[in-house]
């Protein structure tokens, strides 16, 4: 059976990476939609632009056929993947594939119930091309010899977009590559990531 694509993550702002991310997780595991999850306050953020304005901007950027689902801002407390997988998989009979960037591989075994989220979902890990992938020690431990079950493959993205290099760019007064138009205008219009 094919699997439920599922996005989750901050968009502080959302851009062409996200967007291309979505398509070849898409295109790899043989569906025709991924479903983005913004969350309403990541716990490993200290600060980001309200959910309203991350969720406008992610509604101006998702193209059908993929989806938005406000699950996790609706709840308007801290976000913790593992209670909306939890939440999901009474519902959803197709396995369920989690994307992640490889930059939270770093911090993932800090994910609150990470043994529990491992028997939920399994990992699709994007990559930047020309960044190496490894797994932390803290992590390999914990999928001791089944990182082949957990983990739904690698892929690497050829794009250099990332939130924190284009809210860097806007904190400049620039306009970054690989932000929608739309995005842009938005940001502009509700004076977002000004200095």
């Amino acid at each position: 059976m094919k699997p439920r694509l599922l996005f989750g993550g901050s968009f502080d702002p959302p851009h062409q990476g996200h967007m291309s991310i979505a398509d070849l997780a898409a295109q790899h595991h043989g569906v025709s939609s991924v479903t983005f999850i913004p969350n309403y306050v990541s716990p490993f953020k200290e600060k980001s632009i309200s959910a309203e304005h991350r969720l406008r901007m992610l509604q101006l950027c998702v193209k059908k056929p993929h989806e938005i689902w406000d699950f996790e801002i609706n709840k308007e407390e801290a976000s913790f993947t593992v209670d909306t997988l939890k939440y999901l998989k009474k519902r959803e009979t197709k396995p369920l594939v989690w994307i992640v960037g490889a930059d939270c591989l770093n911090h993932l075994h800090l994910w609150k119930d990470i043994s529990q989220l491992l028997e939920l979902t399994r990992f699709q890990l994007i990559t930047r091309s020309g960044v190496e992938l490894q797994l932390p020690e803290k992590l390999k431990s914990l999928m001791g010899d089944k990182a082949d079950h957990f983990l739904a493959g690698v892929l690497t993205l050829n794009q250099p977009y990332s939130s924190t290099h284009i809210r860097q760019s806007l904190l400049r007064s620039e306009k970054p590559e690989g932000l929608e138009d739309d995005v842009f205008r938005y940001i502009q219009e509700n004076k977002l990531y000004v200095p």
